[in-house]
């Protein structure tokens, strides 16, 4: 599932091209406006990085994954929603791969540990 997309390796990566300066924002801002900052106005410089940083995405894909057992169709998409926002950062991966139970549910569930040979 890792590479189910095709020609992955030359797929355009997600992360914004537009920068802090271009939106005429300040480059670094301290804590205290970073919290401010609505969950609209990251979503407006970065989707991917308010679907999993602030809307939660990846607890509500564990949840969906533990609780709800869905269709082997979902699975799929789920999977592969989270392959594409893989390639988003570096950041984003790691957000993936430290989201308690998330990783461990997939390995256990979705990936196979043996094939038979026939």
């Amino acid at each position: 599932m890792m590479w189910s997309w095709y020609q992955g390796d030359v797929a355009s990566a997600l992360t914004p091209t537009a920068t802090l300066e271009k939106e005429g924002r300040p480059e670094e801002l301290d804590e205290e406006n970073q919290e401010e900052e609505t969950d609209a106005d990251v979503a407006r410089r970065d989707v991917v990085q308010a679907l999993v940083l602030r809307m939660d995405l990846l607890v509500r894909f564990r949840y969906i994954l533990d609780s709800m057992r869905p269709q082997a169709d979902t699975v799929i998409k789920m999977l592969q929603i989270l392959a594409r926002l893989a390639q988003h950062s570096a950041s984003v991966a790691y957000e993936i791969v430290k989201c308690a139970g998330l990783m461990d549910k997939i390995v256990k569930e979705f990936v196979p540990t043996s094939w038979s040979v026939k």
